[in-house]
């Protein structure tokens, strides 16, 4: 019964890290995951020392698995590509239209407005 608490409550701290990558804490998700991790091995070795294994501990820690290796770095991965094209937006004058506007405008001496 405790490991199951362990890994339920591993389940909920990588779901909170999660929520802080999606919200732009990253190096509190980070913590958080790196608890998580630790979390995901003190289930196992504590089922294994009580001798309290079973199917339901199995599932539960394949749940863990999944939200804490697979969704966490799925959600890191989002961030950064969030950022980064955030970054991109902001540097690249070709991505931005009314930059490019501008410099078609600057280059041939023309204004959209008024015309030629």
């Amino acid at each position: 019964m405790l490991p199951n608490i362990v890994t339920i409550f591993g389940i909920c701290v990588g779901l909170t890290a999660v929520r802080s990558a999606l919200q732009g804490n990253v190096s509190v998700a980070l913590y958080l995951l790196v608890l998580a991790m630790i979390l995901d091995a003190a289930d196992g070795r504590l089922a294994r020392a009580l001798k309290s294994e079973s199917k339901i501990g199995a599932e539960l820690d394949t749940l863990a698995d999944f939200f804490n290796f697979g969704i966490d770095f799925v959600s890191f991965l989002v961030r950064f590509f969030m950022d980064f094209l955030r970054v991109l937006l902001q540097t690249c004058p070709a991505a931005r239209p009314e930059k490019r506007r501008r410099i078609f405008e600057k280059t041939l001496k023309i204004n959209f407005l008024t015309g030629f």
